[in-house]
């Protein structure tokens, strides 16, 4: 049997694990694992690192960012992948109907990739004073970023009423 919803009282120290400021949390491309969550009733806090934007951040032409690629890349690493596990197309099932080991070792590949590609990226980050540029503006826009996706944003249509027009000359 898989876990229980994150809202059943036998959760509760897995929540109060993931909603601690105190205890530095990690991911790749974290903004999705924090919707996720957040859609499950668990708010994220002490967000501190995400191997995708440090990715980013030393290479932004890189054509993928994706875990599987700078895991080959950097580390010399193939990543099992989610229709691995889950299936695909008509065999493809809810991850939550994944078996519980296959579910395991699955996120504790991704989750030992995440270290790996941080003790991979921080000396370079270091090397090229890019370390800032992390810490201080991305992971604080990640916040930012998972509060705009989940409230939306108001925009004025008029503008975009206009421009077929405008862009047909």
């Amino acid at each position: 049997t898989n876990l229980p919803a994150l809202t059943d009282p036998r959760c509760a120290p897995i929540v109060a694990l993931l909603t601690d400021p105190t205890v530095k949390k990690a991911g790749h491309n974290i903004k999705y694992d924090w919707q996720v969550l957040r859609r499950a009733g668990v708010e994220l806090e002490g967000v501190t690192y995400d191997s995708m934007l440090a990715s980013f951040v030393l290479d932004p032409s890189r054509r993928s960012h994706g875990i599987d690629a700078l895991a080959l890349d950097h580390l010399a690493r193939s990543m099992q992948s989610y229709s691995d596990v889950a299936g695909k197309g008509k065999t493809e099932v809810p991850f939550a109907e994944v078996p519980v080991e296959a579910a395991a070792a699955y996120c504790g590949a991704d989750s030992a990739t995440v270290v790996a590609l941080h003790q991979f990226f921080a000396p370079r980050l270091a090397d090229t004073t890019l370390q800032p540029l992390l810490d201080d503006i991305e992971m604080p826009l990640v916040r930012v970023l998972v509060d705009m996706e989940w409230a939306g944003i108001r925009i004025d249509p008029a503008p975009f009423a206009r421009l077929p027009k405008e862009l047909s000359v």
